[in-house]
């Protein structure tokens, strides 16, 4: 980074550079470079003489002995307060006092300055940018850079943070390096880096996506990326898609993908999901993939997903999660409604026993309710007539008085 007449500084590390490989399913992967030795003595740092130290554990790189992996920390050292910037004439000018950095003086630069000037401070700060990224009290710097940068200069600066894919991925694991991607995802969303980033987040797909806080990383690319950058995300999602479900996390991500997701692969992910639906409703977190996709109203997989659950509506409508994909089915259509109160009325002990269990009682109820509501007469009248012996037995639990109220309600 030569220069004449300027003084450089920087706030941290240049993270090594990393070699793109190949994942089973044809896509990049990021190798490890935790055994390289550090490039740091490369660069010249000029330091006051108080180091920021990192003062919250949670503001840390990724370790690699993490699930998720991450930086390591001999590539990572604490930012220190610079001695000095060029000034409008390019001359190194001592900052006025010791202590935080100051803001004013750099954002009049990055906002204002002399365009030699600006170029400068661009170029010193490219080279700490992750210590930017990572550290909150440097935040405020990294959020002027980004703002301040057009052109060839962010073109500059993406390319960098892109080509340390490690350092880039791996930020993503932590709320201030998660905040700093999406920030620069808004910046260059209508740009060919739109494709550089989203390839590069998936090479660890599944590490982001089941993370409670690199997830949000992934699901800002889906809302503001065009379809075409977001393929590649698009066929991971449809790839993991079993495993997205469940997992606590990663099935709200799945959820996410299934809202945001466009053209032919949606339908493509919505019939995957659709044909493993009976399984899904059982699973703790399954089901609310199963609900989600009820929910969006497409009736070609609502009936998809009503004939995967036939045979079980009893089954699952005594189980926490599975009654909630009950009535979502009850929900989604006419032929939902007429499935579920079907099966309930073709075994005879049904009505009594869902009325009375904690679970099965809102089965019931929405069933009386929607066969109201939609005039299927008929099935109303049915269930009434099985549940009319019983009403002694059904109003000694606290769901089956909810049920006999709506028997009454309906009555007046």
């Amino acid at each position: 980074m030569g220069s004449t007449g300027h003084q450089h500084w920087s706030l941290g590390p240049h993270a090594p550079e990393t070699l793109a490989a190949t994942t089973s399913i044809g896509q990049p992967t990021v190798n490890s470079f935790y055994d390289r030795p550090s490039t740091t003595s490369n660069f010249v740092h000029q330091f006051s003489s108080t180091p920021l130290l990192y003062g919250d554990p949670r503001i840390r790189p990724m370790m690699p002995y993490n699930q998720f992996g991450g930086l390591h920390p001999s590539n990572m050292c604490s930012p220190r307060i610079p001695s000095s910037l060029p000034n409008d004439q390019g001359v190194s000018q001592p900052f006025p006092q010791a202590g935080p950095l100051d803001a004013s003086h750099l954002e009049q630069i990055l906002k204002g300055g002399a365009h030699e000037q600006k170029e400068s401070l661009v170029s010193i700060l490219e080279h700490s940018i992750f210590m930017l990224m990572l550290d909150r009290r440097l935040h405020f710097v990294y959020k002027m850079l980004i703002d301040a940068c057009e052109g060839q200069q962010l073109d500059s600066l993406v390319r960098r943070v892109l080509s340390q894919g490690e350092y880039f991925v791996s930020s993503a694991f932590c709320k201030q390096g998660a905040s700093s991607i999406i920030k620069l995802i808004r910046k260059v969303k209508r740009t060919p880096h739109a494709f550089a980033i989203a390839r590069l987040l998936s090479t660890r797909f599944m590490d982001i996506m089941t993370h409670p806080t690199a997830r949000n990383v992934i699901v800002q690319c889906l809302v503001l990326f065009r379809s075409q950058p977001n393929e590649i995300l698009y066929e991971n999602a449809i790839y993991h898609f079993r495993d997205l479900a469940i997992h606590d996390v990663g099935c709200r991500s799945l959820n996410d993908c299934i809202n945001l997701i466009g053209g032919e692969q949606r339908i493509t992910l919505l019939n995957h999901i659709a044909d493993v639906s009976d399984y899904l409703s059982y699973d703790p977190y399954g089901n609310y993939v199963v609900q989600n996709l009820l929910s969006i109203r497409n009736m070609d997989i609502s009936n998809r997903i009503t004939g995967r659950l036939q045979n079980q509506f009893i089954r699952l409508s005594v189980i926490k999660g599975g009654s909630h994909v009950v009535e979502k089915c009850m929900e989604a259509s006419d032929s939902g409604i007429i499935a579920v109160v079907e099966e309930i009325l073709d075994c005879p002990k049904a009505p009594l026993q869902l009325a009375r269990d904690q679970f099965g009682n809102y089965i019931i109820q929405a069933a009386l309710k929607k066969t109201k509501e939609h005039g299927l007469n008929s099935f109303y009248n049915a269930l009434v007539r099985r549940l009319e012996p019983h009403r002694r037995a059904i109003c000694r639990t606290a769901g089956g008085k909810n049920v006999l109220s709506i028997l009454e309600a309906n009555e007046d």
